[in-house]
C-alpha cells in the first residue's frame, strides 16, 4: 500500500474512477451523486496535497495498492504541531464503490488494513514522547471498530509499552496511539 497525495489532476482522475465504477457496479444515483458532490467539495476547498505542509488544515489523501492505479479509500487527516510533539488525526475514511461492494468479511478486513496501515505510517512522523495518531470515530459503527482495536491493542499492552507506545481512548470518540517517554 501506499499515500498519494493529490493534486488537482489525480484527484479528477479518482473521481471519474469511482463515479465510473459507481455506474458500473450499477449504484444508486444517489450515492453517484454524493460521490461527486464529495469530489467537487475536495477540489473546490483546494484540500489536497501533502499534508505535512499543510499544518492545521483538513487533508484529503489516497490510499492505493500497490497494484492499483487509483486509490480505494480517500482519508481526511489533518497534521497538528505543538513543539516537538507531532499529532496526525484520521477524522473519516471514504471507501470507493468497488470495496463498498465486498461482502462484509472481505470490506471488514480490507478496512482494517488501511487502517492500520495509516497508523502505521502515521506513527513514523510522531517519534517524540507526546506526540500521537489518532483516530476519530464519526460513526456508531467506527465507534464498535475502534473498540475492537482498542481491545486488540490491549492484548498486547507490554509490547507496546516496551516500544514507547500508549493505545486509549480520549474522550468516546478518539482512540489515540500516542508516545511515551522510554524508561532507560
Amino acid at each position: 500500500m501506499e499515500i498519494l497525495h493529490f493534486d488537482e489532476e489525480s484527484l479528477k482522475a479518482t473521481a471519474r474512477a469511482w463515479i465510473d465504477n459507481g455506474i458500473a457496479l450499477n449504484l444508486d444515483d444517489e450515492l453517484i451523486e454524493l460521490n461527486e458532490q464529495f469530489f467537487e467539495h475536495i477540489q473546490a476547498s483546494k484540500a489536497y496535497g501533502d499534508y505535512l505542509n499543510r499544518e492545521s488544515l483538513t487533508t484529503y489523501i489516497g490510499i492505493r495498492e500497490n497494484e492499483c492505479a487509483m486509490p480505494n479509500i480517500i482519508a481526511s487527516v489533518g497534521y497538528h504541531r505543538r513543539g516537538r510533539e507531532i499529532t496526525v488525526k484520521i477524522f473519516d475514511i471514504y471507501i470507493s464503490p468497488e470495496l463498498d461492494s465486498l461482502i462484509d468479511s472481505a470490506y471488514d478486513s480490507k478496512y482494517a488494513g488501511y487502517l492500520i496501515f495509516l497508523v502505521q505510517n502515521f506513527l513514523q512522523h510522531s517519534n517524540v514522547p507526546g506526540s500521537a495518531t489518532k483516530i476519530y470515530a464519526r460513526t456508531d459503527y467506527s465507534q464498535q471498530f475502534l473498540q475492537l482495536m482498542h481491545q486488540a491493542a490491549e492484548g498486547i499492552k507490554t509490547e507496546l509499552e516496551k516500544s514507547g507506545l500508549a493505545v486509549e481512548f480520549e474522550g468516546k470518540r478518539w482512540l489515540a496511539f500516542r508516545r511515551k517517554q522510554m524508561s532507560a
